[in-house]
């Protein structure tokens, strides 16, 4: 391309050109209609500022200052993306503790719940309080005191009872308050005058005497129903004597003071503990219903009997022998 230079303005006396500004052309440009050179390499000349006020085309700051477009360079092969400045978020530490920290709240969770389930009784929990059966609440059961030198009674081929025979005796259930008594001796003489009429006193009082009967411990006690149970433990000189008199009941009138028409109940199949025969009778005539319990236990022979004036259910009877044959074991 051939360079052209534009003649030279006739120049005052001061030295200055006539018009306001002078532009050189460089090599490969071509001058506007304004006076400037457009195209590549263009540059303002006498420091005066890019004529439409936008900072000048090669990334230098603008004469007024400014920062040249929006602070980022510009050069020939277009702009340069900036780092990002902000800071990156450190979640190492969080990432390697919050399974650590989730596994010890649920573990703190669910021991907390296992607490708030086991701890209250089980009939203060909302849907597990368990009907009224008719069982009575008796305190727990304590064993007594053997002898120096006793042997338990289920430890070896005789199964014999060396404890205090009025320890051995069911206590009274909490229904009863004080209407129990607090249990003692009870004399032979006043079990067959109780039990027996007519000849069947004699009859009763010889069989005790030739199974070799030592002594009688008992407890009575009254519910708010109005039942009112007896509890008599006679005590033999052996498992072999207890067993002989367990028999010998059974062919002798045995009944509570009045009644004289008990019937031998048929076998409860639901009833677990071995050995026990009832006698009852339903409430008529002018008689209260009548249920007669009995269990050989080694040298011991269990009497349980209950009365009332309208009816008895069978589960008090049923709980009684088997508390009591608990802890006779």
């Amino acid at each position: 391309m051939t360079e052209s230079i534009p003649e030279a303005p006739d120049r005052k006396p001061g030295g200055e050109a006539e018009g306001d500004t002078a532009v050189a052309t460089v090599p490969g440009t071509l001058p506007s209609d304004d006076g400037a050179a457009v195209g590549e390499g263009t540059a303002s000349v006498a420091g005066e500022p890019a004529s439409n006020g936008e900072p000048a085309s090669n990334g230098e700051p603008a004469s007024n200052g400014e920062p040249a477009s929006d602070g980022e360079p510009v050069g020939e092969a277009g702009a340069a993306a900036a780092p990002d400045a902000r800071p990156r978020r450190r979640l190492g530490g969080w990432r390697v503790w919050r399974w650590p920290v989730a596994a010890v709240l649920c573990l703190g969770l669910g021991t907390g719940t296992a607490l708030a389930l086991t701890a209250p009784p089980r009939t203060r929990l909302p849907g597990l309080h368990t009907a009224a059966d008719g069982r009575w609440a008796f305190p727990a059961l304590t064993l007594p005191t053997l002898p120096a030198g006793a042997p338990a009674p289920n430890s070896g081929n005789r199964y014999e009872h060396a404890a205090d025979l009025r320890q051995l005796v069911i206590p009274a259930p909490t229904e009863a308050g004080e209407a129990g008594s607090g249990g003692g001796w009870y004399p032979v003489a006043s079990f067959v005058q109780r039990f027996t009429t007519g000849s069947n006193r004699q009859k009763l009082a010889t069989m005790l005497a030739e199974d070799g009967v030592r002594h009688i411990a008992a407890r009575r006690w009254t519910t708010p129903d109005g039942t009112r149970t007896e509890v008599y433990l006679l005590g033999f000189r052996s498992e072999d004597s207890g067993s002989q008199a367990d028999a010998d009941l059974e062919g002798v009138s045995f009944s509570p003071p009045g009644i004289t028409d008990l019937q031998l109940d048929a076998p409860d199949p639901q009833f677990t503990v071995p050995g026990v025969t009832t006698y009852s009778r339903p409430a008529g005539d002018g008689k209260p219903a009548s249920l007669v319990g009995k269990l050989e236990n080694g040298d011991i022979e269990v009497v349980v009997t209950m009365s009332n004036p309208h009816s008895i259910p069978r589960i008090p009877m049923e709980q009684t022998l088997t508390l009591e044959n608990e802890l006779l074991q």
